[in-house]
């Protein structure tokens, strides 16, 4: 048995099947999903469990790992990226009230550096001046002063 101290919010994952979030919502009201998923398994579907479920708070990634591990992805274009970052924000903004926290689109390895730099100003700092918690991500390919500026730079960080 594991003895955890100290205050932390534990946030369940691989609850996106019906039965695995059945399961978890009757013991925590709080979960990981991937907006990935969340668009696979249909956005009305989340909506119905997240009115069933008032009180709920969710964790939401962008479901970059998936399209990291998918060779498909390699050729999607920008505009491709942009309608699925606005989709993305849009989804965020729409269920705020149940959203602890957002993972940002951190997929700079598809689509360029410059391009995730614009996307945290444009989208994710706006959501973070909306109150919206947004969680920016390290990478181990990255200089430890990258992760240093982005520590300094934001409230939660997280790494691979």
């Amino acid at each position: 048995m594991v003895n955890l101290k100290g205050d932390f919010t534990l946030f369940l994952s691989g609850v996106e099947p019906i039965e695995n979030f059945n399961a978890v919502s009757s013991v925590t009201k709080n979960v990981l999903l991937s907006y990935y998923y969340i668009r696979r398994r249909g956005k009305d579907e989340i909506e119905a469990r997240l009115k069933k479920n008032r009180g709920m708070k969710i964790l939401i990634d962008s479901g970059a790992f998936t399209f990291f591990n998918d060779p498909k992805y390699s050729t999607k274009s920008v505009e491709w990226w942009e309608k699925y970052v606005e989709n993305y924000v849009d989804f965020i903004r729409t269920h705020k009230e149940h959203i602890f926290a957002c993972v940002e689109l951190d997929i700079d390895s598809l689509v360029g550096k410059e391009k995730v730099d614009e996307w945290r100003e444009e989208y994710f700092h706006t959501l973070e001046k909306e109150g919206i918690n947004v969680i920016y991500l390290y990478h181990l390919d990255k200089s430890l002063e990258d992760f240093d500026q982005l520590c300094k730079k934001h409230p939660y960080v997280g790494f691979s």
